[in-house]
């Protein structure tokens, strides 16, 4: 399976030339905290709309390649609009289009590799994992690259390597699932009516509230240590060794503990992760603290994948798997960077994290209490 895992590769290493230097791009540019948190928040906020219509689209009328190539050309337009967009005005309308146009991608894809898997989809961490060694790649290098050249760099690394990944797009096998398929609309209500996918929507949420925080604001608070752009990027590049070490034992994790356990795993690593960024005294002591990313993010992935999986009635993979990443990456990641944003003018990035943590505490609380409560009724209707 080569053209996944080149795919998921160009991809990431894209996202981490790009999108951890955001927000130290839009601090450079002169924008204030305020105006840093609304673009920040912006295209997560696109994304919640747009990542389940365009991945509605393409389960309702099976054109899945063609909403994938459209969505990658149109964010390779994006992003090259928002490189010659000067002032917080200019910017606005080039994140949203960048949003717009990625949103759908990695649902798609997603769904493309669990459907090529068919029953070994237990397999899927395997391939996902070239997208973290595709981030640890790109970060490492961008850091340095940036630190010499300037930030403007940061477009010319996503630039290429995105349009290598449309490429690769064009020969990725993608096949849509027919078998039992319930009209489109029918199928959106099944899921939406399910008691257990809303608890769990709820509780990604919530985890990425609190995770936008580590997403959007690590590097202004690194930078608030006074580390440079290198160990910045290094700190990346030890991020997405944990991410390979996390997808490499997920699929046995997943076997021996269910989603529930790994998600309840991820959870507590990104609280830990959290509180222990806020109470740094020196930047370099971040670098251990990134390994935690793997369990953190990559175990919330893999959890969350494979729960839209399992609930997704016939023929709504990729709207199940758009509306995940919907939630998690699209309005919680908004709010989370929206609030951070008034968060980092008024009480700073160490407080900032502190209040980040607070959202993971409600997300284990909210999943723990609605699957005890969701297992007591089940025990009650087989009596």
């Amino acid at each position: 399976l080569l053209a996944p895992k080149a795919f998921y590769f160009l991809f990431y290493a894209a996202a981490a030339s790009l999108s951890p230097y955001l927000s130290l791009y839009y601090r450079d540019a002169g924008l204030s905290g305020s105006q840093i948190g609304v673009l920040l928040g912006l295209a997560p906020l696109v994304s919640l709309v747009a990542s389940p219509t365009w991945s509605g689209y393409a389960d309702a009328t099976r054109r899945h390649r063609r909403v994938l190539v459209i969505a990658i050309c149109g964010v390779l337009g994006g992003v090259a609009a928002l490189s010659m967009a000067r002032g917080f005005v200019a910017m606005l309308p080039a994140v949203a289009a960048y949003a717009l146009f990625g949103a759908p991608i990695m649902a798609l894809v997603d769904h493309a590799v669990l459907q090529l898997l068919g029953e070994r989809r237990a397999l899927y961490p395997r391939q996902r994992l070239w997208g973290a060694v595709g981030w640890g790649v790109a970060a490492a290098a961008m850091g340095a690259i940036t630190e010499r050249h300037g930030l403007r760099w940061a477009f010319y690394g996503y630039l290429p390597l995105m349009a290598a990944g449309l490429v690769i797009a064009l020969r990725l096998p993608m096949t849509a699932d027919t078998m039992g398929r319930a009209p489109f609309w029918r199928g959106v209500g099944r899921l939406l009516r399910d008691p257990r996918w809303l608890a769990f929507l709820a509780t990604v949420f919530l985890a990425g509230v609190g995770s936008s925080a580590v997403f959007q604001y690590l590097f202004l608070r690194l930078q608030d240590l006074g580390a440079s752009n290198s160990l910045m990027g290094v700190s990346l590049a030890v991020a997405s060794v944990g991410e390979v070490a996390m997808f490499s034992t997920a699929g046995l994790l997943v076997a021996r503990r269910g989603a529930r356990g790994l998600l309840v795993l991820s959870l507590g690593a990104t609280l830990v992760r959290l509180l222990a960024i806020s109470y740094l005294r020196a930047p370099w002591l971040v670098l251990p603290l990134q390994l935690l990313h793997g369990p953190g993010f990559s175990g919330l992935w893999t959890a969350g994948v494979t729960y839209a999986d399992e609930m997704a009635p016939p023929g709504m993979g990729a709207t199940a798997q758009a509306l995940f990443g919907a939630v998690n990456m699209g309005m919680a990641s908004s709010v989370g960077s929206i609030a951070g944003g008034v968060l980092l003018e008024r009480v700073g990035t160490a407080l900032l994290f502190r209040w980040a943590a607070l959202a993971l505490v409600a997300a284990l609380g909210v999943f723990l209490v609605t699957e005890r409560a969701l297992a007591r009724r089940g025990a009650v209707a087989l009596r």
